[in-house]
């Protein structure tokens, strides 16, 4: 075999194994879009302008459980197992987190984890010293905490009208994830105002 075709041979395996990796990662994403359970999620989030990236709403899903094995404090990445019906409300429950998933249920991951306090700084009250609120903090239970795919890109005007809905009083953002044998995609990302 000659030099140019063992170089043409090695382009074609170079080739191919790119184009099964691309494809692997497109049929894994829509195995999870039209086989996934819906799980929706409540969300916080704003509308940044990145000059590279255009205009995106950026959100955090509240995806947190005071039900975790003490071992995923020693690492960074954790399990969480999902209800696969949703609460009164419409809502995604989170059941735990733990370092391992079991056989059983639908679990979420490995996923970025942060073990964290119930009670926030932003439930300050009027009359409380930062100091009292510290000591209220570290007595609150603590919750372990998912960090799921956080963008959405939207045209322009649709993000800029995301936007001005987020901020209205009472406003609730809902991020609606498909999850399937272990992995989570964003859906959609909904935004509700009082009349």
């Amino acid at each position: 075999m000659s030099r140019r075709s063992l170089y043409l041979a090695a382009t074609a395996l170079f080739l191919v194994l790119q184009l099964a990796v691309v494809g692997s990662v497109i049929v894994k994403g829509n195995l999870v879009l039209s086989r996934g359970v819906e799980c929706r999620f409540k969300a916080t989030g704003y509308d940044p302008s990145d000059p590279l990236r255009g205009r995106y709403v950026r959100f955090e899903a509240q995806v947190e459980t005071k039900v975790f094995d003490q071992k995923v404090f020693d690492t960074c990445r954790a399990y969480f197992q999902l209800s696969e019906t949703p609460d009164e409300s419409g809502f995604t429950q989170v059941l735990r987190c733990a370092r391992q998933p079991t056989s059983e249920g639908l679990w979420i991951g490995p996923v970025t984890t942060y073990i964290t306090r119930s009670l926030s700084f932003d439930e300050k009250r009027e009359d409380e010293d930062w100091s009292d609120l510290y000591d209220r903090r570290a007595k609150s239970p603590q919750v372990a905490q998912a960090q799921l795919p956080e963008k959405f890109y939207a045209p322009e005007k649709v993000a800029s009208e995301l936007e001005a809905r987020l901020r209205k009083k009472g406003a609730v953002a809902v991020a609606v994830y498909r999850a399937y044998k272990g992995s989570i995609l964003l859906q959609d990302f909904q935004v509700t105002t009082p009349p």
